[in-house]
C-alpha cells in the first residue's frame, strides 16, 4: 500500500509548482493537494495521512493550528513544515507538533528526499500502532534534577552550562538537535554538537520553550522521576563510552562529539516507554523507536553512516576504513539507521 502523503497550504500557485514537481512520485504516493488550513483539518477528520507538508502562515486556520489538530488525532507519522515565514511566535507554536521545518524556497530534489527518507523508518520494525505513538509524543519528560539545573543554567545566561545541562539527559538532547537540525530558526546544521545546538538555537528561545512546556516536561510520579533519572545515567554511560572509544581509534573530535550524542539518544525509545507506561507497552523494541526518531527528525546522513559502520565492526580496521569515507555524503535507508542504534549497546558493552 503507497504512503499517503498531503501538502497543505493557501496559494492556489504554490499548490500547482507542488503537483507539476511530484507528478512522477505518483507511483510510490498516494497524494492529496489542500487549500488551506480549514480544508486540511476537514480532510484530517475523515482521513488518514503518513506524511504531512504544512505552509505556515494562512488565514484563519494556520499551520500550527493544522499541526496540533493533527498530533492531537494521532493523525500523520510525519508532520513537517514548509515554509517561507520567519515568525518566531508562529514557529514556537510547532515545536513538538512538527517534526521538521523546511524554509521555502526548497529544492526539489531535497524535499523529496527528505519526505522518502522520513517515510523509511517505517521499515524499522517498529509496528504501526508504534510508529504513530512515536510520531504523536509531542514533548517527553525528564527527572526533576534535569529541570532544576536547566532553569540555573538558563538564569545565568550561560550556554556552556545549558550544554552540559543538555548533555546530561536524552530527551533535552533529542529537543535540542531536532531544533539545529531542522531550519526552524535558521538554516538547518549538519552536527551533532549539543554545544553547536545550544548556540544556533539561542538561550532566548529555549527559555520560552522550555517556559511553554515544548522543551521538556515534568514526571508525573516520583516513581517516573526515579526511572527518568536511571534511563539518563545509562545514556551518558553510554554515550561517554561510545565517545571514548570513537577516540581510542582515531575519529576526529568533531565526529566523535556526534558519537556521544548518538549514544545518548540511543535511549530514547525508553525514554518514550517511560512517559506514558500504558501506551509505552505497545512499544515492544525501544532501540527501533529510538532509531524512528531520529529518522522523522531529519538528522544528519552523513554523519550517521559512519557510526553505523564503527557500531557493526567495532574494529580498528574499520576507523582506519573509516577516515577515508569522512567526505561521502551516500545517504541512510532505515534499516541501516535501525543497526546503529541496535548495535550501540553492544558496542558499549565491548568498550566496557
Amino acid at each position: 500500500m503507497k504512503p499517503c502523503v498531503i501538502f497543505i497550504d493557501d496559494d492556489a500557485n504554490v499548490l500547482r509548482g507542488l503537483k507539476r514537481l511530484f507528478r512522477v512520485r505518483r507511483d510510490a504516493w498516494d497524494m492529496s493537494f489542500l487549500a488551506g488550513g480549514e480544508e486540511a483539518i476537514a480532510w484530517l477528520s475523515e482521513n488518514q495521512a503518513d506524511a504531512i507538508v504544512c505552509d505556515m502562515r494562512m488565514p484563519h486556520v494556520d499551520g500550527a493550528d493544522v499541526l496540533e489538530y493533527a498530533a492531537k488525532h494521532k493523525n500523520g507519522r510525519v508532520r513537517m513544515v514548509l515554509s517561507g515565514e520567519a515568525d518566531r511566535e508562529l514557529t514556537l507554536r510547532t515545536i513538538g507538533t512538527s517534526h521538521q521545518f523546511l524554509s521555502k524556497p526548497c529544492d526539489d530534489g531535497f524535499l523529496a528526499e527528505t519526505i522518502d527518507v522520513a517515510l523509511g523508518a517505517s521499515e524499522l520494525g517498529l509496528s504501526e500502532d508504534g510508529q504513530r505513538i512515536v510520531s504523536n509524543v509531542t514533548v517527553l519528560p525528564a527527572p526533576p534534577q534535569t529541570h532544576e539545573a536547566l532553569v540555573d543554567a538558563l538564569d545565568d545566561a550561560n550556554p556552556a552550562s545549558v550544554a552540559e545541562v543538555v548533555s546530561r539527559d536524552p530527551a533535552l538532547t533529542m529537543r535540542v538537535l531536532q531544533l539545529a537540525n531542522s531550519a526552524y530558526f535558521g538554516r538547518r546544521s549538519d552536527s551533532l554538537s549539543i554545544a553547536t545546538a545550544v548556540r544556533k538555537a539561542g538561550l532566548d528561545t529555549l527559555n520560552a520553550l522550555y517556559q511553554q512546556k515544548r522543551l521538556i516536561s515534568w514526571p508525573h510520579s516520583d516513581e517516573q522521576a526515579e526511572a527518568l533519572a536511571e534511563i539518563g545515567h545509562s545514556a551518558v554511560e553510554t554515550a561517554r563510552k561510545f565517545y571514548i572509544l570513537s577516540r581510542e581509534f582515531g575519529i576526529a573530535e568533531n565526529v566523535s562529539e556526534d558519537c556521544f550524542a548518538i549514544g545518548l539518544m540511543s535511549w530514547i525509545g525508553d525514554v518514550v516507554r517511560c512517559a506514558e507506561p500504558e501506551i509505552g507497552e505497545r512499544i515492544d523494541d525501544a532501540l527501533a523507536a529510538s532509531a524512528y526518531l531520529v529518522c522523522i527528525y531529519g538528522f544528519p546522513q552523513s554523519t550517521s553512516r559512519l557510526l553505523v559502520e564503527l557500531a557493526l565492526e567495532g574494529t580498528l580496521q574499520a576507523m582506519q576504513s573509516l577516515q577515508t569515507e569522512l567526505g561521502d555524503a551516500q545517504t541512510l535507508n532505515a534499516k541501516t539507521r535501525a543497526s546503529l542504534l541496535a548495535r550501540l549497546r553492544y558496542v558499549n558493552e565491548r568498550a566496557a
